[in-house]
C-alpha cells in the first residue's frame, strides 16, 4: 500500500524510518510544507512550498522543493523544483504568482500514489490579477511529476467564472471526505464574490478521483444550504481549511 502521512508540517524533520499508512490525506499552512512517501520506497518525502522564489528575475514566481527521504533521513539526493516554468506544468512563471503558498497530499487520481495540489493565489488570467489556481501534480513510481498536470481554476472545474482578486488556492485540504475510497479536493477562495458582496469568500470542493475530466465539483459558502451565518462583506471565508482530524 502506498503510504500518506496525514499530518500538518511546520518545519522539514530529519526521518530515518520507514511511516505506517495512514488514511490519505494532508494539508499545509501556507507557504509551509506537505509530506508523504511520494515514490513509494518506505520513507517519508517533503514538499516544501517557496511562494517567494524568484524564477528567471520574476518577483515571487514561486516554486515547490520536493525533498527525497532516505535512511539517512532528509537529503538533497534527487531533490526535484517545480515551478511554472517547467514545460510540463500548466501557464508559465509570473511576477507574483505565489507558486507553492499553500500544499496539501493525497491520492487524488486514484492510481494509489500521492498527488501533490499546489495553491497559486496570485496567478493572473489574462487582464484579470490575482484571480489564483490550483495545480495538480501526480505522483508515480518514480515519484513525483509535472506530466499531466492539471490546472483546478474556476472556469476550468465548472464550478463559476475566474474574477480578479478571487485568490484561488490560498488554502488547501485533501481529505476522502465522502468515504468513497478516492481522495477529494477543497480549494479555498476567500476573495470569491458572493453575489455583490466583494470578497465575501467560498470554498470549492472537488470530489475525487481528479483526473482529465472535470470532476464532480461544486461551491460552498455562507449562504449555501445549511451553513451557519450569512455571507458577508470581506469574510473571506475558506482563508484557511483544516482537513479534520487525523485519520478521520
Amino acid at each position: 500500500m502506498r503510504r500518506i502521512l496525514s499530518v500538518l508540517v511546520v518545519a522539514a524533520a530529519a526521518m530515518g524510518a520507514a511511516v505506517p499508512a495512514m488514511a490519505p490525506a494532508a494539508a499545509a499552512p501556507p507557504g509551509e510544507a506537505a509530506r508523504a512517501d511520494f515514490d513509494d520506497d518506505g520513507f517519508v518525502d517533503l514538499a516544501v512550498g517557496v511562494p517567494s522564489e524568484d524564477v528567471e528575475a520574476r518577483a515571487d514566481a514561486g516554486s515547490v522543493v520536493v525533498l527525497y527521504g532516505s535512511a539517512a533521513g532528509l537529503t538533497g539526493a534527487r531533490a526535484q523544483q517545480f515551478h511554472q516554468d517547467l514545460p510540463q506544468l500548466v501557464d508559465r512563471a509570473e511576477v507574483g504568482d505565489r507558486f507553492g503558498s499553500a500544499l496539501a497530499v493525497g491520492d487524488l487520481d486514484g492510481d494509489s500514489f500521492p498527488d501533490l495540489a499546489v495553491g497559486v493565489p496570485g496567478e493572473e488570467y489574462f487582464a484579470n490579477t490575482d484571480v489564483g489556481d490550483v495545480i495538480l501534480l501526480h505522483g508515480t513510481a518514480g515519484g513525483l511529476s509535472g506530466a499531466g498536470a492539471q490546472s483546478m481554476q474556476q472556469d476550468i472545474s465548472n464550478i463559476g467564472s475566474n474574477e480578479a482578486g478571487d485568490h484561488i488556492g490560498s488554502a488547501l485540504a485533501a481529505r476522502d471526505f465522502d468515504a468513497d475510497g478516492a481522495g477529494d479536493l477543497v480549494v479555498g477562495m476567500p476573495g470569491e464574490d458572493i453575489d455583490k458582496l466583494r470578497d465575501a469568500g467560498a470554498v470549492a470542493y472537488h470530489q475525487g478521483p481528479l483526473g482529465p475530466e472535470r470532476p464532480e465539483s461544486r461551491p460552498l459558502h455562507a449562504d449555501s444550504a445549511g451553513v451557519p451565518g450569512a455571507a458577508e462583506p470581506g469574510d473571506r471565508f475558506g482563508a484557511v481549511l483544516g482537513p479534520g482530524p487525523l485519520g478521520g
